[in-house]
């Protein structure tokens, strides 16, 4: 009900501050999260916490633009997104790869 009413408004600053900060309070307010965080120990739990709180937060944001302005060029522009979430995805494997976590003999 809250939701339908703020897409409603057409504001666009309104519906992209409110988005993100919902998305980005709830996922601190998890309780998964925060179990993982303690569990995951080469990560700080604060940074680990935040950026998966603005991972969500962005992505909320991302939704939320998308559900406005559905056309094809949305789409497209979702799909670079999720392009370049790969490329990330690739480079920041590649840092992983240097380390020998597993001893090869």
């Amino acid at each position: 009900m809250w939701g339908g009413s703020m897409l409603r408004t057409k504001k666009l600053g309104f519906i992209i501050i409110i988005g993100f900060i919902l998305g980005f309070i709830i996922t601190i307010s998890e309780p998964d999260l925060q179990v993982l965080a303690e569990q995951v120990s080469s990560v700080p739990n604060l940074v680990l916490i935040l950026s998966v709180a603005l991972g969500v937060g962005a992505f909320l944001v991302v939704a939320l633009l998308r559900i406005l302005f559905w056309n094809c060029a949305a789409a497209i522009v979702i799909q670079f997104l999720y392009f370049g979430i790969y490329i990330s995805h690739v480079c920041s494997s590649r840092i992983f790869w240097q380390w020998h976590l597993i001893p090869v003999e």
